[in-house]
């Protein structure tokens, strides 16, 4: 008989505005500064799913098609301050919040999907010298996301996480200006909208996708000795770079029952 065969299209378009302002203002002693910047991000990505099937029973082709339309705004607030209390020591501090809200809505309403994410954030950053030669710059940024999303079979959930991010440099000045570096710094890595969305997709039924909206970050501690010199006029650099990694977000393949979950 007539192997199957499986044939999977996506469309996808894309429209995006992004929007901007920024203050910033100096004072009369060198190195102080303030600013305040705001900015909007909106993207909306229609995306058609169509998927062909031949068999033996369907020997013409079973076509399946899905409509899904993605919306995405983000806004963001943000102030910094630079204070040098000499040309050696500088403070450095500031806030920032970030608003997500992400909709995800398919031909059945049933599958639609609200996600909003917030996030609010300060931090302090010092830098002095602890000899001529030898400088130090660290500080933390502490980070509180409040997350809620709704489906229209679940209702409203929530979850929220505070981190913190603490981060360190330490540089010596060698002979010939050469420079050695050791750095520090923790980052996070949130899950993507792909990865978040609980409905399953089922517009290809031989690879079937479903999300968790319940994923926590990446966190990722990052660990780096530089080095850097010029010979002759010309920049060379050199590093090694260590990352560890934690709750590392991942697509997993579960086996179908047969009974179809």
């Amino acid at each position: 008989g007539l192997p199957a065969t499986n044939v999977s299209d996506m469309d996808m378009t894309f429209s995006n505005l992004d929007w901007n302002v920024d203050y910033r203002k100096t004072s009369k002693k060198e190195g102080e500064e303030f600013s305040i910047s705001a900015q909007l991000s909106s993207g909306r990505t229609p995306t058609s799913f169509s998927n062909i099937l031949t068999s033996a029973a369907f020997p013409s082709g079973f076509q399946t098609i899905s409509n899904n339309t993605g919306k995405n705004n983000e806004y963001t607030f943000q102030t910094d301050y630079t204070y040098p209390f000499s040309k050696a020591t500088v403070l450095e501090v500031g806030a920032k919040a970030i608003l997500r809200d992400i909709k995800s809505q398919f031909d059945n309403a049933a599958q639609d999907f609200n996600y909003n994410q917030d996030v609010s954030s300060v931090y302090g950053v010092i830098s002095f010298e602890l000899t001529k030669k030898l400088k130090f710059k660290g500080g933390v940024r502490g980070e509180y996301t409040r997350i809620d999303f709704n489906t229209q079979n679940s209702g409203i959930q929530k979850n929220d996480y505070l981190n913190l991010f603490p981060s360190a440099i330490l540089s010596q000045t060698l002979k010939g200006n050469a420079t050695l570096k050791l750095s520090y710094n923790r980052r996070l890595q949130r899950p993507g909208q792909s990865y978040l969305n609980p409905f399953r997709n089922e517009s290809d039924q031989f690879n079937i996708m479903q999300g968790n909206p319940q994923l926590n970050p990446e966190l990722s501690d990052n660990f780096e000795l530089g080095y850097n010199t010029y010979i002759k006029g010309s920049i060379i650099n050199a590093s090694v770079f260590y990352r560890r990694t934690g709750g590392v977000i991942e697509s997993s393949i579960s086996p179908i029952s047969e009974n179809g979950t």
